[in-house]
């Protein structure tokens, strides 16, 4: 039993830890996700914000280069002089010595215009029949990058400016744009003006990136014109989508794997100079403050599920300990067949399951003292019974036996008495059972009738006296209330019967001078009601308190040695009580030991009319 007891209290407080776990685990993964995602999340609309202000921070830069070499350009556009030895150049071949006129004049005019702008390398001016001028700073430009493809594009813009394929020789980014005959209104040739890679290569020095991020400025052919890696200036941006990269003129965001890595890439196009805005990022970066916070969400899990299981084990130990408690308490029911309490208090199901069980246990151990009682009830009413019956027995066979043919008359009669008096016990003993035996079946049917209860109760009187003529017994009546009505309407015969017993139960008890007193008295009247209290009192030998209550029971003896003493069956006082609560009456005693005992009983009677 210890053994299966100890099994059940393992498992129960097994299964309690595991769930407990198994709860905390579940719900910290579910959290760890969502709090993973959301975060992920945050960390990528954080980053598409870095992005875009970076982007609005070159905008911002290349939009007012834009408009100071779109100054510039003006400027040289719209010199006169130049205009007017273009329109030369374009109406009439040319001579070589006007062509060193005109290369002397605009080489002065250029060279004025771009006076202290140091990233101006190169002026390269191309007339509608062909190149026209050119003023090189920088030995290592090559002209030869302006083809016939780049002045396509040029004239295709139609006037506004065009940045061109990076020189990665001599580090320089034409620009190119249209000029327009301020006279014929008409286009008079290209202007092409090389600026330095430098002039843009510090666009990202004052800009904040982590030091994982690359941050490109890719022109529209691909080449990277800015990057914090001065020397990637001039190359083709390698990165994959490049064709989509340098063919969109939309923004894009996407993500890449590269050399098992994987990147995030944002792209902005930047109308005003055909160029890209590319920043990219190792994808982990972005997700390194989820990871953080996903490792101590573990860290938390882990200290979840310590408290997890030292709760576990301190809310099972608050159940196992009862139902192990309980289970012992069975044991030793089983086993020894004692009573064992369980001491446990608790507002739980198990408090309740625990305080059901000690109340069993007390239903069980007064049905058991009350068999017992019961039993021994049963051998004293068997005992007491025998000596009954045997009694008027014995004078019947006794009388019987003194019987002879020689007897006198005298003699004769006084056998007669015995035998009569022998049979009238035994019949009176015999009818008082039966009498129990249909109130307890519930047999017992009431009749009621108007009587004269001052004659009843003188007919009770006389046949008291006749019945313990030989003692010196009497019973005394009580005067009777005045406002007593001569008839009442109840059951005669079965008050009769209640007083009579009662008058033998007093009479057994009764002590020297023997009496008896009998008490009636009005508690409660209407106008068609009466409630009679009827008390009979005797100096008898007395009864203890504590059992008042038990001696209204069938067959309940206080003490069998002194009902053998006194006789009797201990079935009257129950037949009494049955009797009278039939007749919707109350019924009670007071009693002290030594000092004699009041039975007294209660009933309502009903006012006949006059």
């Amino acid at each position: 039993m210890n053994k299966d007891v100890r099994t059940n209290y393992q498992s129960i407080r097994f299964k309690l830890i595991s769930v407990m776990i198994g709860l905390t685990l579940v719900s910290t993964i579910l959290l760890t996700v969502v709090v993973y995602k959301k975060v992920s999340s945050e960390m990528e609309l954080q980053f598409n914000h870095h992005a875009e202000n970076i982007n609005q921070n070159v905008k911002t830069f290349l939009g007012l280069t834009a408009k100071q070499i779109e100054q510039l350009s003006m400027s040289i556009l719209a010199n006169d002089d130049i205009q007017s030895i273009l329109r030369t150049i374009n109406l009439g071949p040319r001579t070589p010595t006007i062509t060193a006129s005109i290369t002397k004049h605009v080489e002065d005019e250029f060279l004025k215009m771009t006076l202290g702008r140091e990233e101006i390398r190169g002026l390269f001016l191309i007339s509608n029949s062909g190149p026209a001028f050119s003023l090189v700073l920088d030995p290592m430009i090559n002209l030869d990058i302006i083809d016939s493809a780049q002045i396509l594009k040029i004239k295709v813009a139609n006037g506004s400016p065009v940045w061109l394929r990076t020189d990665s020789k001599s580090k320089t980014i034409p620009m190119g744009r249209v000029y327009i005959d301020t006279v014929t209104q008409k286009p008079a040739g290209i202007l092409v003006i090389f600026f330095k890679e430098q002039y843009f290569a510090d666009l990202f020095k004052a800009t904040k990136v982590s030091t994982s991020e690359s941050l490109y400025l890719v022109s529209d052919a691909g080449y990277i014109i800015s990057h914090q890696d001065k020397s990637r200036l001039g190359e083709l941006l390698d990165a994959p989508f490049n064709d989509q990269i340098v063919n969109s003129t939309s923004d894009l965001s996407t993500t890449f794997e590269a050399q098992g890595q994987q990147y995030h890439l944002w792209s902005f196009y930047m109308p005003d100079f055909r160029w890209r805005l590319v920043s990219i990022l190792p994808s982990h970066i972005i997700k390194q403050p989820a990871k953080r916070l996903q490792n101590r969400m573990f860290l938390v899990a882990s200290l979840c599920w310590v408290a997890a299981i030292l709760l576990g084990l301190i809310i099972s130990r608050g159940i196992t300990e009862p139902i192990q408690r309980l289970l012992s308490a069975i044991q030793g029911f089983t086993v020894n067949k004692n009573y064992p309490r369980v001491t446990w208090s608790s507002g739980d199901e198990i408090g309740n399951a625990v305080q059901a069980y000690n109340q069993l246990l007390d239903h069980l151990e007064k049905a058991e003292a009350d068999l017992y009682e019961a039993n021994r009830a049963k051998g004293d009413f068997l005992m007491n019974m025998s000596h009954e019956l045997r009694t008027p027995l014995n004078g019947i066979i006794l009388a019987a036996e003194l019987i002879s043919d020689d007897a006198t008359p005298d003699h004769t009669k006084q056998i007669r008495e015995i035998i009569s008096v022998s049979g009238q016990n035994l019949l009176e003993l015999i009818e008082r059972i039966f009498e129990f035996t249909k109130s307890k079946d519930g047999e017992i049917e009431l009749s009621y009738a108007p009587f004269n209860l001052r004659e009843s109760l003188a007919g009770l009187k006389t046949r008291f006296h006749h019945r313990n003529a030989e003692t010196e017994l009497t019973l005394s009546i009580e005067p009777l209330p005045e406002a007593l009505p001569k008839n009442l309407i109840g059951d005669k015969s079965h008050l009769i019967e209640v007083l009579t017993l009662m008058l033998e139960n007093s009479a057994k008890f009764t002590q020297d001078p023997p009496a008896v007193s009998l008490g009636i008295e009005i508690v409660s009247q209407t106008e068609d009601t009466l409630g009679l209290k009827f008390s009979l009192t005797d100096n008898g030998i007395g009864i203890d308190r504590s059992y008042h209550d038990r001696i209204f029971e069938p067959f309940y003896q206080v003490d069998s040695s002194i009902t053998r003493k006194y006789q009797g069956v201990g079935i009257g006082l129950a037949i009494c009580k049955q009797l009278v609560e039939l007749m919707d009456g109350e019924i009670g005693v007071h009693s002290t030991p030594g000092e004699g005992s009041t039975f007294f009983f209660q009933l309502d009677f009903k006012i006949p009319p006059e």
